[in-house]
């Protein structure tokens, strides 16, 4: 106890004991507590309002009146001033009508567009700037993060939405699949003249690239006409795309945009095919 109350009197005496300062005179220099303001000089007007900062635009409603400005200046060069002075001259020929209709459009356009030239003030009594308003949104954000009790939450709205896509296949499944039996054909195996084999991909009815591809497939002894020689040359003309375990020829086409297309271009280069073998 005795040590630290030595060490208080130590420090009170030191401090009750006033500096000495040497003979140079230090100016004392006042340091600017934290701010998210800017520093401004003095003496420089600053609006108050966003409303207060404006710009004024003091433009010419017609060529005349600019170019006659412009000869007006003494730091215009000979070729310069020629040309203003023609385009001066052909301003002075214009009909009235078409001068009036022109002075007209700029003044239109002047005040359409008055608004847009009003300089945007920050607001910088936030540090953040929170309260200040984005003009490059389509629509209006403000407050839409904020949780007012009266609805759930978005977990919670993609749990409906997923349970109103089941309710709608259920639908269909109950409503609209039993009407499609009206539409069912026996099925007739192939005969042994129907020797190709098409494959066609759906996506129930949505669009995907890969949906026009068309596959077909067929054996070489299928094809009656032709000979065990032209069979081989076939298999030959095939390529890669002869399976000599299978022994069938499968070939693909999706360049087309639609599968009627890309089939038709399969059946002719399949006729070609077989006239080559032969």
């Amino acid at each position: 106890m005795a040590s630290s109350a030595n060490a208080l009197r130590l420090g009170l005496r030191t401090c009750s004991r006033q500096t000495q300062t040497s003979n140079l005179r230090i100016a004392a220099i006042q340091r600017r507590a934290l701010s998210a303001t800017a520093t401004r000089c003095e003496g420089v007007p600053v609006p108050k309002r966003e409303d207060d900062a404006k710009l004024e635009f003091t433009r010419p409603y017609n060529p005349g009146e600019f170019l006659s400005e412009k000869l007006r200046s003494d730091d215009l060069q000979d070729w310069e001033r020629e040309r203003y002075e023609r385009a001066l001259t052909s301003w002075e020929q214009t009909p009235d009508d078409l001068k009036r209709g022109w002075s007209s459009m700029i003044r239109d356009i002047e005040q359409a567009a008055a608004p847009l030239r009003r300089v945007v003030m920050p607001r910088r009594s936030t540090f953040w700037y929170e309260e200040e308003k984005d003009t490059d949104l389509i629509t209006n954000e403000d407050g839409e993060d904020d949780f007012h009790e009266n609805d759930i939450m978005s977990l919670g709205h993609g749990k409906l939405e997923e349970h109103r896509e089941f309710r709608e296949y259920a639908r269909i499944a109950v409503w609209e699949m039993p009407l499609l039996s009206k539409y069912a054909k026996p099925f007739v195996p192939p005969t042994s003249e129907e020797v190709l084999r098409f494959r066609y991909t759906t996506y129930m009815g949505e669009f995907h690239p890969a949906d026009r591809k068309v596959v077909v497939e067929f054996c070489p002894k299928d094809l009656r006409d032709l000979s065990e020689v032209q069979q081989r040359k076939l298999m030959k003309l095939a390529g890669p795309r002869y399976n000599p375990e299978k022994d069938i020829i499968k070939m693909s086409c999706e360049k087309f945009e639609h599968q009627a297309q890309n089939k038709r271009y399969l059946g002719d280069l399949i006729e070609k095919m077989i006239v080559a073998a032969k």
